[in-house]
This record gives structure tokens, sequence and C-alpha cells, in this order.
């Protein structure tokens, strides 16, 4: 029984360590992920949506950019370009952003990703839970791991 139970917790490890893993995986080939924090790209970005961005080699009327202007990561259509700068707007806001966006404060452009979407709904809340948690649950992991790598060099010597 017991060797059943621990059986079962190292396959709970290894799922848990490769959801960990998930985020860092776009990270290798310079994609970000974000959440989408409101309803001001609505219908094309959902609150709570997974959206994927990387660094363009150029932006034009049309692209969705993702821009670090105030506290938050924000993801707007660009809807002009003036003196270097971007004219954003949310596609449910009624008036353009305020001021334009540097090309310092751009944080990338959002993919398109298969079947002609922006995002994965809903996925964006769990990224960011597991964004928030993932060090700990690591920390968790590696324990669990040091433990059961004791508790087999035990076995092997009774």
């Amino acid at each position: 029984m017991l060797k059943v139970l621990k059986s079962i917790f190292d396959i709970m490890a290894a799922v848990l360590t490769g959801i960990l893993m998930i985020p860092l995986v776009p990270e290798i080939f310079g994609i970000n992920t974000y959440c989408i924090q409101s309803g001001s790209m609505e219908p094309i970005l959902e609150t709570g949506s997974l959206i994927f961005t990387m660094k363009p080699k150029d932006i034009k009327i049309g692209d969705i950019i993702t821009f670090q202007k105030w506290d938050i990561p924000v993801t707007h259509r660009v809807v002009g370009i003036q003196n270097g700068m971007y004219v954003t707007k949310g596609d449910a806001n009624g008036k353009e952003d305020q001021g334009g966006i540097l090309e310092k404060e751009l944080l990338g452009k959002v993919l398109k990703l298969p079947g002609d979407r922006y995002c994965i709904p809903y996925m964006g809340y769990i990224h960011t839970l597991i964004s928030q948690w993932k060090w700990g649950i690591m920390g968790i992991l590696v324990s669990y791991i040091l433990l059961r790598k004791s508790d087999r060099k035990k076995d092997m010597i009774c």
C-alpha cells in the first residue's frame, strides 16, 4: 500500500513539474506570455485569456501590441503612428488611449494563433497562478524528490 501511495505521489510530482515548465517553454523562443487583465479588447481578447507576444520587426496600424505604460502590461490595438509613437485604443473603448507609446515601452506584438485567434481563453488565470506560486511549488517538489531519493537509498540498503 505504501509503495502504491509513493508511486501516486511520484506521478503527481512529475505532472506538476511538467505544468510548471509550460510557462518557460515560450521564453526559450523569445516569446512572452501575458494574462489579459480587463475587457478593453473584447470580444477579440477576453479577460483572463492568455496571449503570446514577441518583439516585432515592425509595427503597423491594426496590430495588437502589449506595452508597459502604467503599473501593469496593457494590450491594445495600434490605431495610428505619430511622431514615432504608437497611438493605441482598446477595441471596446470609446476613445484612444491618452499619450502615445514609445518604442521603449513596447513589450511585444501579440502573435496570431492557429484558428485565426489571438488568445487562449481562461488560460491567463492559470498562467498567473502558476507564475505567482511557482517558486514555492518548486521548493516543495525539490524537497519531495530529495526525500524520495533518500528513501530509495534506505530501501536499497535494507
